[in-house]
């Protein structure tokens, strides 16, 4: 299971890069609407619709870093037997409901369940990044054809 929890949070690591590469299509896509000039409602609109989702990918990617650390912490600790590693999911549950990060609802999960979880979040920033580059795209084919 350790090598599990590596190597997803290896490949979770990753959210930095997606998110570095949504800034890049938020800061085309503000270019792009300086090249259109004016200001017309569907101007507005655009830039609104990147900046929420810029958002959306800046939060998403805190989420996924967030689960990347506890991941680390929890193989960075050594735990060999699994004993020891439901010791310290439990500890690890009792701080996050402590905080208030997690729902109750959620305590006492398998690994298998988390990870899935963390995946889904990484795919969903994948999404949201593509949808950003998308909705570049679209707007480049627009202006180009004005």
């Amino acid at each position: 299971m350790i090598l599990q929890l590596t190597i997803i949070s290896k490949l979770l690591n990753n959210t930095i890069s997606l998110l570095l590469s949504g800034y890049v299509a938020f800061v085309l896509s503000v270019m792009a609407t300086f090249f259109y000039g004016g200001q017309t409602l569907e101007l507005w609109a655009y830039l609104l619709i990147i900046f929420l989702l810029l958002c959306m990918h800046h939060y998403l990617s805190i989420r996924v870093k967030f689960d990347v650390d506890l991941i680390l912490f929890i193989t960075e600790t050594g735990f060999s037997s699994s004993q020891s590693l439901d010791k310290a999911t439990e500890e690890l549950d009792q701080a996050l409901i402590g905080l208030k990060l997690i729902p109750l609802a959620k305590v006492g999960r398998s690994w298998q369940l988390r990870l899935k979880g963390c995946l889904k979040l990484f795919k969903l920033q994948i999404l949201l990044l593509i949808l950003q580059y998308l909705i570049l795209i679209v707007f480049i084919g627009f202006l180009c054809n004005q």
